[in-house]
């Protein structure tokens, strides 16, 4: 992104540019996809459906390229606890822009690129980015036995679901853990 030319509406390939769809709205969706319960193979086929209007002739480039302009030209970082989904925080994030930035997500047209830029930048004083903070709080490291009991329910009120693949390493420890005798004596 460039403050001079604005955002990118395309992907290159060598010396191709191929359009893609810049819609935020667009790629909340690929989020949804990418975080499904789908098979490897359906997830990729959905994402470039949506993304492209021409796709590129590689076809795992294709998905390169599209997990790039995704990332909004930022590496992703793995692990890490889950402290925000787009779309179990919608109305959240749907009242911080309207409370920060006087946008209604439900008609504004952005730019992926410029809505991760907003998004990225949202204020202490929404809700969303308190409920945030709660989410990612260690209470190990609070002393006071009251605030941390009132912080624990904060917590358990604000927590994320369960991802499909975060419900199946749960009962893949509870079934180790009942082999293993789970700790009885």
């Amino acid at each position: 992104m460039c403050l001079i030319t604005g955002f990118k509406n395309s992907v290159s390939s060598g010396s191709e540019d191929f359009p893609i769809r810049t819609d935020f709205r667009v790629w909340l969706l690929v989020d949804k996809v990418l975080k499904s319960d789908a098979l490897a193979e359906e997830k990729i086929a959905r994402v470039l459906g949506l993304v492209y209007t021409k796709l590129p002739q590689s076809f795992g480039e294709s998905l390169s390229l599209a997990i790039d302009f995704y990332a909004g030209g930022k590496k992703k970082e793995s692990g890490g606890e889950r402290l925000f989904d787009f779309e179990y925080d919608s109305k959240l994030i749907l009242a911080a822009f309207r409370q920060q930035y006087n946008i209604n997500l439900l008609t504004e047209n952005l730019h992926w690129h410029e809505f991760l830029a907003l998004f990225s930048a949202l204020g202490e004083e929404t809700l969303f980015i308190k409920v945030i903070k709660v989410r990612g709080m260690d209470l190990s490291k609070i002393k006071d036995s009251d605030r941390r009991r009132e912080l624990s329910k904060l917590k358990k009120a604000y927590a994320l679901p369960y991802t499909k693949q975060e419900e199946r390493e749960n009962e893949e420890l509870i079934l180790s853990l009942k082999k293993d005798g789970g700790g009885e004596k």
